[in-house]
């Protein structure tokens, strides 16, 4: 049963870790917006534009993996289904985490329709690129945080 148990621990950050790259890779489009031109720079914004609108979903997902790990774990250990369902540092940068992340989602698509409907949008999307910094830094902290964490439960 410890290799069951393993296993569904560690799916959580084995998906944390694509979204990590997942969310680098969006962060760098501010870098790599600056030196295109043109048509290039209109598919690379659209591509931006498309694949931050799934990633909210992969999060969601990636945290309801989270928490049916723990629910799990629970239930492997006799311990109850809701025993490891408690309030951690880790979970509540992850809970944060999340919320920013539908406030950034947000941002990016009324930036993104504000451009599309002609409208002023560069305050928009110098405070969602803002949020984009913040989030960062907290999913650095959350995914530290989540490492030392995996060696208190494996």
């Amino acid at each position: 049963m410890d290799v069951a148990r393993t296993a569904i621990l560690l799916l959580h950050p084995l998906l944390a870790i694509c979204l990590i790259y997942w969310i680098l890779k969006q962060h760098g489009w501010r870098a790599r917006g600056r030196t295109l031109k043109g048509e290039e720079r209109t598919k690379a914004r659209d591509s931006h534009e498309l694949w931050g609108r799934r990633f909210l979903p992969a999060a969601l997902i990636t945290v309801a993996v989270a928490f049916s790990a723990q629910v799990l774990r629970g239930i492997i250990d006799d311990k109850g289904w809701n025993a490891y369902i408690v309030p951690s540092v880790h979970g509540i940068f992850g809970i944060l985490g999340i919320v920013l992340l539908v406030i950034m989602t947000n941002m990016g698509k009324r930036t993104a329709k504000a451009r599309v409907d002609g409208e002023s949008w560069t305050e928009m999307k110098i405070k969602h690129g803002r949020a984009a910094d913040i989030i960062i830094i907290l999913t650095i902290l959350h995914g530290f945080i989540g490492f030392l964490y995996i060696f208190e439960v494996l």
